[in-house]
């Protein structure tokens, strides 16, 4: 079934849906991640915005574990460019070393900052979460989410369904549980075809606990 787009953003959740990435949200939030990092490093040297907020904020180790691979992944950005940032967050970082009293027990802790790319990717998940409660109410998208490889995770199912009007919210509940089990069984299957006794080779299957590892989501303490 071809969806048609209202505006930009159900284009790009239809993109995501086509795409079958696992969760969309998930997707949405590491394609704005990349965006930022290739935007910000593949003209650093008249991106003084970029570079402030970088000095300003540093980087949590997941996202500064990115920008590397996106500089090993992207010519355009590259080692050259990283190089030269890291330098200055790192020289930034450590300039108080250079205090003539660094008694550790007096001195205040450095303030850590807010890493700039946690914020891009909360706020893509912001808009896209709220775009998917709305554009799921439609039966046209419903189909089409059944009927794809796409699957919300665990947490980002959590807030649709709690956001949705109550018949949508009980077809997505039932969707995500169809496509979980579907999950379960492939996994089911991975681990059966290690018995000794098994003759048949692994196939797909040896993947279905990669997806798993990007679904699963934290523990839900009002329903443990």
């Amino acid at each position: 079934m071809l969806l048609k787009a209202d505006n930009v953003l159900e284009s790009e959740i239809i993109s995501l849906l086509e795409e079958g990435e696992l969760c969309p949200v998930c997707r949405s939030m590491e394609k704005s991640v990349d965006g930022w990092i290739v935007g910000a490093f593949s003209n650093l040297l008249h991106n003084e915005g970029a570079r402030m907020e970088l000095r300003r904020n540093g980087l949590c180790t997941v996202h500064l574990k990115r920008i590397v691979e996106v500089a090993k992944e992207r010519s355009e950005v590259g080692s050259l460019a990283v190089s030269i940032m890291f330098k200055e967050i790192l020289a930034a970082q450590v300039s108080w070393l250079d205090e003539k009293d660094v008694g550790f027990l007096s001195r205040k802790k450095p303030k850590s900052g807010s890493c700039v790319l946690c914020s891009v990717a909360s706020n893509s998940e912001r808009i896209y979460l709220s775009a998917f409660v709305k554009f799921l109410q439609r039966d046209e998208v419903q189909r089409s989410y059944e009927n794809s490889r796409s699957v919300f995770c665990v947490n980002h199912s959590r807030y649709i369904i709690k956001n949705m009007r109550n018949s949508c919210g009980q077809w997505l509940a039932g969707t995500q549980r169809n496509k979980y089990e579907d999950l379960t069984a492939e996994m089911e299957n991975y681990i059966s075809k290690h018995d000794y006794r098994n003759t048949t080779p692994v196939g797909q299957e040896r993947h279905a606990w990669l997806n798993a590892s990007k679904l699963i989501g934290e523990r839900d303490a009002k329903n443990s």
